[in-house]
């Protein structure tokens, strides 16, 4: 196999070229820089809509079929995926506040049901947005599921490509056009290069903290009820 740059070189003096050679070392080379926890080029929107407890979504997509391989090998418990169904588009995920995402309990599917309907049929006009085939067309159907569900076998799936562990875990929904919803997303949009992994990682952290929290505030809670009791009595 070819790399991209050894290709141009010899297609410029007429050497043909075997560019699905060039793709499996393309894809060979997203999967080692996400082995190694490189940066990915990731762009990123700010929801109008935010988390019932207030705080804010974060929405972030890969730049292209590569990049996605480092949003899928690096996604954190809390991401929903979404994409149109049947059809090539991007990989738009939607990133969960940490509370909200720890309230909804260790079943990932009980994610999705943490989302308000505004801010899902934000997810489904922006992925519609960026499918080739997709943003032309008046309708599509949308589908979404926890990042925790999506299945990567590298041995055989071509880059940006997943299945599902349980199809059940899947939602479903018929999206029609609406350019005033894509509009202000785009004026968001901001290009980014993190690093997935370490963000995943301080994320973790993050959440064994806020559990470890909540259960003291709970103990002492119900130690604070019992004590009074015991006054009272």
């Amino acid at each position: 196999a070819i790399t991209p740059a050894e290709a141009s070189y010899l297609c410029n003096r007429g050497i043909s070229v075997d560019h699905d050679s060039t793709a499996n070392a393309r894809e060979r080379k997203a999967r080692a820089a996400n082995a190694a926890g490189e940066a990915t080029m990731v762009f990123y929107f700010t929801c109008e809509y935010k988390d019932p407890g207030g705080e804010p979504y974060i929405v972030y997509m890969g730049a292209d079929k590569y990049e996605n391989e480092g949003l899928i090998e690096w996604g954190q418990t809390r991401d929903v995926w979404f994409h149109v169904d049947g059809l090539s588009s991007a990989h738009v995920y939607l990133r969960l506040p940490l509370a909200a995402a720890q309230d909804a309990g260790v079943r990932c599917g009980d994610l999705l049901d943490r989302i308000p309907d505004p801010v899902v049929e934000e997810m489904c006009q922006l992925v519609k947005a960026n499918s080739i085939e997709g943003c032309k067309r008046a309708s599509v159907m949308v589908v979404w599921t926890p990042w925790a569900n999506l299945h990567k076998d590298e041995t055989c799936m071509q880059a940006g490509a997943v299945g599902f562990h349980d199809s059940k875990l899947r939602r479903l929904r018929r999206i029609d056009k609406d350019k005033s919803i894509v509009k202000k997303l785009e004026k968001t949009r901001r290009e980014a290069h993190p690093d997935l992994q370490q963000e995943r990682l301080q994320y973790e952290r993050d959440a064994i903290r806020w559990r470890k929290n909540r259960d003291k505030a709970n103990r002492d809670s119900k130690n604070a009820r019992e004590k009074a009791e015991r006054d009272a009595a």
